[in-house]
């Protein structure tokens, strides 16, 4: 088991080290010591969120944390394919320290596996007023007594990305800042074509739930979800207009995402985060892999223009099983710091800290991609408060499934959305009996 859990990570030799690095760590008092009074060699075993890259680990983690912890070292792992957090559970390899979208914290309260951090804030006098409202507002959500599980160290605001030369070829003019779906969708029906064999997309528009948070709108009540109302018929409704653009629906295929419109490039309109976009973008164009391309704001619905998608954020998480809690938490708050945040935020990584005139001007200075861009896009719109439930991961995923039936015709959207809080409902009952 042990030497599955960490899959495809490097091998077997990475295996071994990790394993030795757990056996070894920590004075076996699940505290262990003030790193102000010890020097001693440490090795926090870290996971990074799936939207950091490798060079951004480097520049943003372990660059920082050697310069002023030289005795903690970082050791980066990653689930192979397959491997689950239940997994690392079993096999007793929960990372010291990990990196996850604010909404895993759901996952991770049900699993029992992160250490409250209200102590350490406390202890170290952090002022967590300067993060991101409503990312800290999400988090603190999913605890039942207060607790405070997670701290954001990143945020992501909604963006529509375009590829110009898409546009280019078929001669149509560039989306705009303030378009509406309606406008959106208008504009991907000119741009998705079949030409040389290549089908070209005009506009992922994205998931329900990531559509639905640039209005605010809840998922359920108390242990019930509830979508078969007009809220979320006016979601379903615009994405099956999206849908039905000839040519969007591929076979079987009606989700493109992210590689669709940075590696295959076939992809016209993608609407994110822009975090989860320009991290790989960057490093494309490190190896010369280019295209011209472009960002507008994020759209929504005729009235609720103005309003972008919730403040998403990731957040670091610390395993209440570590040896190492202090320490961790002193690598936490370290990268949480003006200096570092600066350097992410000029790096084109979003700061959590308050988005100041001076944070909006140096967003993504440092990095070449990003210049000449319309970065000012991102700030243009007010993100929204974000959407939570106790079991909105449930929710979310059968609304995902119903906005499949819709694009491949299966269903129309009343029966979508009704089946849909239907299947949703029995799942959650059967967690809430997991849980009595």
């Amino acid at each position: 088991m042990d030497k599955f859990i960490w899959g495809s990570f490097v091998g077997l030799s990475v295996v071994i080290a990790l394993a030795t690095g757990c056996s070894n760590a920590g004075n076996g008092s699940g505290k262990g010591p003030d790193v102000k009074k010890t020097a001693e060699p440490i090795t926090l075993n870290f996971k990074p969120s799936y939207s950091m890259t490798d060079a951004q680990v480097e520049t943003f983690i372990k660059e920082p944390v050697k310069k002023k912890f030289p005795h903690i070292t970082i050791n980066v792992i990653k689930f192979g394919s397959g491997v689950t957090w239940e997994n690392s559970i079993v096999a007793d390899q929960i990372p010291d320290i990990w990196g996850a979208p604010y909404k895993e914290t759901e996952l991770f309260v049900k699993l029992g596996i992160s250490e409250d951090l209200n102590p350490f804030v406390a202890k170290h006098k952090v002022d967590i007023s300067r993060f991101e409202p409503t990312a800290m507002s999400t988090i603190k959500s999913f605890a039942g007594k207060g607790e405070l599980y997670g701290l954001p160290y990143e945020t992501h605001y909604g963006a529509l990305f375009y590829n110009k030369d898409i546009f280019d070829k078929f001669a149509v003019p560039y989306p705009k800042d303030g378009m509406t779906w309606d406008d959106a969708i208008a504009l991907a029906r000119k741009v998705t074509k079949t030409d040389n064999g290549i089908a070209y997309i005009g506009m992922d528009p994205s998931s329900p739930a990531a559509v639905n948070v640039a209005i605010g709108g809840p998922v359920g009540k108390g242990d019930t979800a509830q979508v078969n109302n007009d809220n979320w018929k006016k979601v379903f409704s615009m994405l099956n207009q999206a849908y039905e653009v000839p040519g969007f629906v591929q076979g079987k295929k009606y989700t493109y995402g992210v590689n669709s419109f940075l590696k295959d490039k076939n992809l016209a309109m993608y609407a994110s985060w822009e975090n989860d976009v320009l991290g790989r973008m960057s490093d494309m164009h490190k190896q010369g892999d280019l295209f011209n391309w472009d960002m507008v704001t994020h759209p929504n619905f005729k009235e609720n223009l103005g309003q972008g998608r919730d403040a998403a954020a990731h957040a670091f998480y610390i395993s209440n099983k570590s040896k190492y809690k202090e320490e961790a938490f002193e690598v936490i708050k370290l990268l949480m710091e003006g200096e570092v945040q600066g350097m992410m935020n000029r790096q084109g990584v979003l700061t959590v800290l308050p988005k100041t005139d001076e944070v909006k001007r140096d967003y993504g200075k440092e990095i070449p991609v990003l210049q000449g861009k319309n970065t000012a896009a991102i700030f243009k719109m007010t993100p929204s408060p974000a959407v939570t439930h106790k079991y909105y991961s449930i929710i979310s995923s059968e609304l995902s499934k119903a906005s499949g039936s819709v694009a491949l015709k299966e269903k129309d959207v009343n029966t979508a959305l009704r089946d849909a809080e239907e299947e949703a409902n029995k799942k959650i009952a059967v967690e809430v009996k997991k849980e009595q």
